[in-house]
């Protein structure tokens, strides 16, 4: 999407996320200190760096000319620690903030269940993880049943249990948070932003398997805006909702990088991406950034050619 939005650029990316199809886009080994990095950018004559992962890495490594952080290191730790983050919106009386609790021993699991068990359902995750990954819910059923639907993330709170006793006395147990179960539906905002400021935005419902509702009217979109404002967001991001028992609005999580499905928003004409090329380009300003109005329904999953417009500076 970013080479459709600029003709002229050429993007460097970790060998480990190269996609299949890598034209003009070269995988570059993951730099391990400051030297690895001002010797990759030096040689390679990278202009601009945003980095995904590592970031106080590079922020040693790179002066502000050379260098887009998505947001600065404090608040990138804090959002990457879903305990962290859920206290810190707790702390400002953030109604949308999800009672979180951490647990890193077979003890702290048993006393968050019990403090959380008003909740009804509840659901676990790694303390440190990106989207999905590591989800599970805790549904009272068998366990050989529940391997047989995977996709459906439920296990048996006495197998979880068991799982995590297992970790602790291998010394594997990582940490992981406790949450209430929320029936949803979800929403992502996808976000562009320029060093706090919101410049452009989208939600993209859920409204179906495979469907998604893109426009940018919708009730959590200022409560993201002013979510990515206080954490000083800069570039794409992706804050997600979720809909609690209560049918109240409960943000899970704000990804500072690009959410996969942002494809869909950017098929339903949203330009995001596009914009954020060409202000990493220096090709545009801020204040000219396109607000383009959407109400659309995208097919999950489509395999059609992004037609992003180009609009090459003078």
């Amino acid at each position: 999407m970013m080479l459709a939005a600029d003709p002229d650029l050429e993007l460097f990316m970790s060998e480990r996320q190269l996609p299949a199809v890598s034209r003009r886009v070269t995988g570059l080994p993951e730099p391990e200190s400051v030297a690895e990095v001002a010797q990759i950018v030096a040689e390679r004559k990278i202009d601009k760096v945003w980095p995904q992962r590592r970031h106080a890495l590079f922020a040693d490594a790179l002066g502000p000319e050379r260098l887009e952080l998505p947001a600065g290191t404090d608040a990138l730790a804090t959002i990457a620690s879903k305990a962290d983050f859920a206290t810190t919106l707790a702390n400002w009386a953030d109604d949308s903030a999800l009672p979180t609790e951490r647990f890193a021993t077979l003890a702290e699991f048993d006393a968050a269940t019990a403090r959380f068990a008003p909740f009804g359902s509840l659901c676990v995750k790694p303390e440190i993880g990106v989207f999905g990954h590591g989800f599970w819910q805790l549904v009272p059923g068998t366990a050989l049943s529940q391997l047989a639907e995977p996709d459906r993330r439920e296990i048996d709170p006495a197998a979880f249990r068991w799982l995590v006793a297992e970790a602790e006395r291998s010394g594997t147990l990582i940490p992981h948070v406790l949450m209430p179960w929320l029936p949803g539906p979800e929403v992502s905002i996808d976000l562009l932003m320029w060093r706090g400021e919101v410049l452009h935005g989208v939600a993209r419902t859920k409204t179906d398997i495979g469907v998604q509702h893109i426009a940018n009217d919708h009730a959590m979109l200022p409560h993201a805006a002013m979510l990515a404002g206080r954490f000083g967001l800069n570039g794409l991001a992706s804050i997600q909702y979720r809909k609690a028992v209560d049918g109240s609005w409960r943000v899970l999580e704000i990804n500072p990088r690009a959410a996969g499905g942002i494809v869909n928003s950017e098929l339903a004409g949203a330009r995001l991406v596009e914009s954020w090329t060409r202000l990493l380009t220096g090709r545009l300003k801020p204040a000219e950034v396109p607000r383009p109005s959407i109400d659309a329904i995208v097919q999950v999953g489509e395999r059609r050619e992004l037609a992003i417009p180009v609009q090459v500076a003078a």
